[in-house]
C-alpha cells in the first residue's frame, strides 16, 4: 500500500476526483439559482426549484420539486408545479440529422388556471414571458416536449360551491418544436394530447401549426366522450344557474386556420343527453 501511495499519479487522481466532486456539485447549486432567478423574474410570480442534479454524460439536468406561485397571495394553489423536469440533448437528432437541439420530459405536473372577479386573483396568462423564460432554461433550441401524467385544473374560487374542472392523466408529445426541414418533411410542428376529463371521461387532442409563418397557421381536432353531465354541476350552477341530473356529454370538433385573415372551421358536432333540474 505504501509503494501506490508514493506514485504520484496515484494523488493526482484523487486530486482530480475531488475536484470534480467539488465543481459538479457548485455547478448544480448555480444552475438551481440560475432557474429560480430566471423564473421569478415573470411578472407577479415567484418561482421555487428544490433541486438540480446535472448528468453531463448525457447534456442534461434535472429540475426537482418545481414551484411557480403567484405574488399576490390571494390564489391559494400554485400555478404549476412539478416533482421532475429533464432538460436533455435530443441524441438522434444530433447524431443522424446533425441538429443540435433540445428535450423537455415533464412528469407528473399540475397546472391550476384560475379565474376569478379581480386581476390579483386570477391566474390565466400563458403568454409569451414564460415562453421566453423556458427557452432561457436550456442552451439549445427545444424540439421535443413531453408531459406524463399531468393534471390541467380550471379553478374558480369566487363560486359558491367552488369550481374546479379538472383534467389527469394528461399526456403530450409536441414534436419539430424548432420547425426545421432537417428534422422533418415539412415545416409543421406537432402536438398531441389526451386526458381523462374529470376523472372519468376521454379527450384526445391533435394540433398541426406552423409557429414561425408570418401569419401562424394551425389545424386542430378535439374529441371528448363519455363524461357524466353531473360532474359539470359545479361549473353549470355557477356560471349558468341550473345543474344535470344524469346523462353523458359528447363533443368533436375541428378548426383550421390558414394564410388568410380569418380562420376557417372545418367540422364542429356536440352531443349531450341529459336531464335538466
Amino acid at each position: 500500500m505504501k509503494s501506490v501511495a508514493k506514485r504520484w499519479w496515484f494523488w493526482l487522481l484523487i486530486v482530480i476526483a475531488v475536484a470534480f466532486v467539488i465543481v459538479h456539485t457548485y455547478l448544480a447549486l448555480w444552475v438551481r439559482d440560475y432557474v429560480n432567478r430566471k423564473l421569478s423574474e415573470i411578472p407577479g410570480y415567484r418561482a421555487h426549484v428544490a433541486a438540480v442534479t446535472l448528468h453531463l454524460w448525457r447534456g442534461a439536468y434535472q429540475i426537482h420539486n418545481i414551484d411557480i406561485k403567484k405574488t399576490s397571495g390571494k390564489v391559494p394553489v400554485p400555478f404549476f408545479s412539478a416533482p421532475l423536469v429533464d432538460l436533455s440533448v435530443q441524441w438522434h437528432a444530433l447524431i443522424f440529422e446533425h441538429a443540435a437541439v433540445g428535450n423537455i420530459e415533464i412528469y407528473r405536473a399540475k397546472m391550476n388556471l384560475v379565474n376569478g372577479p379581480t386581476p390579483d386573483t386570477r391566474q390565466t396568462e400563458v403568454d409569451a414571458p414564460w415562453a421566453q423564460k423556458i427557452k432561457q432554461l436550456y442552451p439549445l433550441k427545444i424540439n421535443r416536449f413531453a408531459v406524463h401524467n399531468g393534471e390541467l385544473h380550471y379553478r374558480d374560487f369566487s363560486k359558491e360551491p367552488s369550481v374546479d374542472v379538472m383534467a389527469d392523466r394528461v399526456q403530450m408529445v409536441a414534436v419539430n418544436l424548432t420547425n426545421s426541414k432537417k428534422l422533418s418533411k415539412s415545416l409543421i410542428a406537432d402536438i398531441r394530447m389526451e386526458g381523462r376529463p374529470l376523472r372519468e371521461g376521454n379527450a384526445r387532442a391533435q394540433i398541426s401549426l406552423d409557429p414561425y409563418a408570418s401569419r401562424p397557421t394551425f389545424a386542430v381536432n378535439l374529441e371528448v366522450a363519455d363524461v357524466p353531465l353531473p360532474k359539470l354541476n359545479d361549473f353549470d350552477k355557477a356560471y349558468g344557474g341550473f345543474t344535470f341530473k344524469e346523462g353523458p356529454f359528447k363533443m368533436a370538433m375541428g378548426g383550421e386556420r390558414k394564410k388568410r385573415r380569418l380562420p376557417g372551421v372545418r367540422r364542429t358536432g356536440i352531443r349531450s343527453h341529459g336531464y335538466l333540474q
